[in-house]
């Protein structure tokens, strides 16, 4: 009867580890978003803070990078803010992917890029 319930501890907490490497790796680069287009790309990103330590108080923290289909950097920037609206100006015709991200306290709620 003590091996059963070794075994099925044992199992369980295995499937909670196992289940919890497809999430790792799914945020491990962040939220992305992708837009193609030319002009003035607009950015919108809301974030909010979850589970921080009490002792913290709110917090709030990402960092954010816009990329070319080549996979160049054309902008990038860190805020500590929960609300960051913007605009990269003059952009040629191409694909752009948005990546934003969080700190471990952090959640984003939403990313927009539009042209």
């Amino acid at each position: 009867m003590i091996m059963k319930k070794k075994f099925f501890a044992f199992t369980l907490v295995l499937t909670l580890v196992l289940a919890m490497i497809p999430m790792s790796v799914a945020f491990a680069n962040g939220y992305t978003t992708t837009v193609t287009g030319q002009g003035n790309l607009k950015l919108s990103i809301h974030a909010q803070s979850n589970d921080a330590p009490p002792e913290m108080g709110p917090v709030t923290g990402y960092t954010w990078k816009v990329k070319n289909s080549a996979g160049q950097v054309v902008a990038s920037g860190s805020y500590p803010y929960s609300y960051v609206t913007g605009s990269l100006n003059n952009l040629p015709y191409d694909t752009y992917t948005l990546i934003v991200t969080p700190n471990a306290w952090t959640v984003i709620d939403f990313l927009y890029a539009y042209f």
